[in-house]
């Protein structure tokens, strides 16, 4: 949007409604053919077996519920269901990382 931010008033429903609070930027547009994911900052993988957006290198199987950084032992053979662009945003969402065990978190 490009509305000028304004004085909120103190509320902050008037505060959302004036942007000073809230997202600061709208995410970038993904490339042509990438499907936004069901969690903030993913992208279901890529059907065609093609590599996934720069942005988004952070591989998350959904059966086992890991993730595996670039750093990962087993990046390269696992299956990604999902990709994120941060550990912390695959944390957010519920998964665990590739050498944690369930519940320890």
């Amino acid at each position: 949007p490009s509305r000028p931010r304004q004085d909120a008033g103190g509320s902050a429903l008037a505060a959302l409604d004036s942007m000073i609070i809230g997202p600061s930027a709208a995410s970038a547009p993904l490339p042509p053919g990438v499907r936004p994911g069901p969690y903030p900052d993913s992208v279901l993988a890529p059907t065609d077996g093609a590599d996934p957006p720069e942005t988004h290198r952070v591989k998350v199987h959904s059966g086992s519920r890991r993730f595996h950084p670039p750093e990962s032992p087993y990046y390269v053979r696992t299956r990604a269901d999902l990709y994120f662009t941060a550990e912390g945003a695959a944390r957010a969402a519920g998964f665990i990382a590739w050498h944690e065990r369930p519940g320890a978190r």
